[in-house]
């Protein structure tokens, strides 16, 4: 069964969308923009390549954001709405 957590994300510099997290056999993010632009992104663990913690500037709006390098795509920024220890959580998640 896929566990979600509710976040916010975007690939590269694109717009901010505000939705979910769900791991399962793959990561996947869905949710919509400030425009009601619905999106998903759907990477698999051996796309990711490393797992970085976002400094300063590259924060989602201000939230503790971790960056998902992938292999020859965009990276994905993707920051928890549920608090701060969950950030942690899924650094782990996704770095296994």
């Amino acid at each position: 069964m896929a566990q979600s957590y509710a976040v916010i994300w975007r690939a590269g510099q694109g717009p901010i969308y505000v939705g979910k997290l769900e791991f399962g056999r793959t990561v996947t993010l869905e949710g919509g923009d400030e425009a009601g632009q619905r999106a998903e992104a759907v990477v698999t663990r051996d796309e990711i390549k490393a797992v970085k913690v976002a400094r300063n500037s590259a924060r989602l709006r201000g939230r503790r954001t971790l960056i998902l390098v992938r292999g020859g795509d965009s990276p994905l920024a993707v920051a928890s709405l549920e608090g701060a220890g969950t950030a942690l959580e899924l650094f782990e998640r996704l770095e296994g």
